[in-house]
């Protein structure tokens, strides 16, 4: 086993190492965030998709001011193995941990203490250990996914899951494309911007919304060949 250490952004950028690894031959890639914002999605989504690694999993934790039904849809039709937790006040998950394994030949783990956001994954100021495995620890690589596992209480998240998320306010339900004010503005009032994305957070600010309305985005999964996602605002 080797370690290593970089500065972020001094030394490199956490996004490009996770980019350039999502290229590469591995057999298993555990993407693992307990806090995840659109904005850190949007910078990997690209590379998820077009990666030949044959198991993608993404472990997530989510909340209704940060992520969004448009990005989980986005992860299952990348083919991602999507897997959630809802964060709250009496149930968060801290946890990132961003895994690549091979059974024959090097695997990498890499533990940061950033978000899993555009800024966490390029610009925030952090310190970033890289544990490289040999084939023969490969034991120990199993050992971490089972200790991931263990963790996070996760539930197996499909579209209909997604769905239910939204309109149960547990995620944000929809995004516009409207100027809406600064988050000290309106704090509390049923929007939040969130990095360069604004967010009409209409559902679920205390609980189940009445009034919810749906995005109604249609997503082909990759067994067809083709991904669409189309919405209606």
């Amino acid at each position: 086993m080797k370690i290593n250490y970089f500065n972020q952004p001094k030394d490199v950028k956490l996004g490009d190492i996770l980019i350039e690894k999502l290229s590469s031959n591995f057999e298993k890639v555990w993407l693992v965030s307990g806090f995840t914002k659109d904005t850190g999605i949007d910078v990997l989504i690209d590379a998820l998709k077009n990666s030949k690694i044959g198991e993608k999993n993404v472990f997530l934790g989510v909340d209704k001011k940060n992520t969004s039904k448009d990005m989980l849809l986005k992860l299952l039709a990348a083919g991602a193995n999507l897997k959630t937790i809802i964060n709250n006040d009496d149930n968060k998950i801290e946890t990132r941990i961003y895994l690549f394994s091979n059974s024959k030949g090097n695997s990498y783990a890499y533990f940061a203490a950033s978000k899993l956001s555009e800024g966490g994954l390029t610009e925030n100021g952090c310190l970033i250990t890289e544990v490289i495995y040999e084939e023969t620890e490969y034991a120990e690589v199993k050992e971490l996914i089972l200790k991931i596992e263990e963790e996070f209480l996760l539930r197996e998240t499909t579209v209909e899951t997604i769905s239910k998320l939204a309109e149960d306010g547990e995620i944000v339900a929809r995004i516009t494309e409207r100027k809406i004010p600064r988050i000290s503005d309106m704090y509390g009032k049923g929007e939040v911007e969130i990095g360069t994305m604004e967010y009409d957070e209409s559902v679920g600010i205390s609980g189940k919304n009445e009034i919810y309305e749906d995005v109604d985005i249609d997503v082909e999964l990759p067994e067809s060949g083709k991904v669409r996602i189309k919405k209606k605002l």
